[in-house]
């Protein structure tokens, strides 16, 4: 079983970031490794990967983006969740990295490693994964939206209005529909490493409930 915990470490930028360690070593320094050892050829014109902010962070850009990667988190279900992401960015338009994660026999299973690819990304069809997507609706959205906003048009000036004015709920609707089944389709990811990692269950929610705080 490997040992997991949340480490302080220098970043490149002057500053100090908190991050998953596993058996000592932080994930960002796991992440350098490979790739300096050409184990993901994606991310080799990058100067370093010692900034890169946790995808479990409370600073991330959208508060929506934080919803969406908590319910992953709590899960049950095998799922790829983000880990890190582009600390320029701070949220998951630009890079991503990934763990396959599972749960078992009060185990934690980290077993890949990747990059997310967002190239067969499609923005129309996100577009139309949000309040637009009618077949997400509980009986609730129905009575709430079933005879306006369910009815509008993508691009429309009622669409444009209403998410502009209802920016969080659009975007974690978007996150649900399309970037999480985006996300558990492995053709979209490009896997860096196989790490079979097993963390004991609750010192491993100690470390994402420690995002949390």
């Amino acid at each position: 079983m490997n040992r997991v915990e949340i480490k302080k470490c220098s970043t490149p930028y002057n500053y100090d970031e908190s991050y998953i360690a596993i058996d000592g070593k932080s994930i960002v320094m796991y992440l350098e490794e490979w790739i300096r050892a050409g184990k993901c050829k994606q991310l080799e014109g990058f100067n370093t990967m010692l900034g890169m902010y946790p995808a479990w962070g409370r600073e991330l850009e959208w508060e929506a983006e934080r919803t969406f990667i908590s319910e992953l988190l709590d899960s049950s279900t095998a799922l790829n969740v983000p880990i890190l992401v582009c600390e320029d960015d701070m949220d998951l338009s630009c890079i991503v990295i990934l763990a396959e994660i599972r749960k078992e026999n009060k185990c934690v299973y980290w077993d890949r490693i990747g990059l997310l690819n967002h190239e067969k990304e499609d923005f129309t069809a996100e577009k139309k994964s949000g309040i637009l997507l009618t077949d997400s609706y509980t009986q609730e959205d129905w009575n709430k939206y079933g005879s306006s906003i369910a009815m509008a048009e993508a691009d429309s000036e009622e669409w444009s209005r209403w998410i502009s004015e209802n920016w969080h709920e659009e975007l974690l609707r978007r996150r649900r529909n399309y970037t999480m089944p985006y996300m558990q389709n492995k053709d979209n990811i490009i896997w860096i490493e196989n790490v079979t990692w097993c963390f004991d269950e609750k010192e491993y929610q100690k470390c994402v409930d420690w995002y949390r705080k």
